[in-house]
């Protein structure tokens, strides 16, 4: 799963579309909550593949979508967090 931080203005279909660029994305997820100590918004793309995911990383990471750069990288779970299942 990857974590795209700095989102601006997207939807869920509007994040698939640009990360399905990468390879096939199975679950897209953006909570409503955002940071508290910067006030972003975030937001995680599901590939099928391993390899696909770490490709959007190499293509995304530090792009500029809608004037904004994305920071983009693999989703990190705490041990014993329960994981989200879209």
């Amino acid at each position: 799963m990857t974590e795209v931080k700095r989102l601006w203005g997207l939807d869920i279909h509007g994040l698939k579309g640009i990360f399905q660029k990468a390879g096939k994305v199975s679950d897209v997820y953006i909570p409503h909550k955002r940071t508290r100590r910067f006030k972003l918004r975030f937001g995680f793309v599901r590939f099928w593949r391993t390899e696909d995911a770490v490709k959007s990383i190499n293509m995304f990471n530090n792009a500029t979508i809608r004037g904004r750069r994305l920071t983009v990288v693999i989703a990190k779970f705490q041990k014993g967090e329960k994981r989200w299942r879209g």
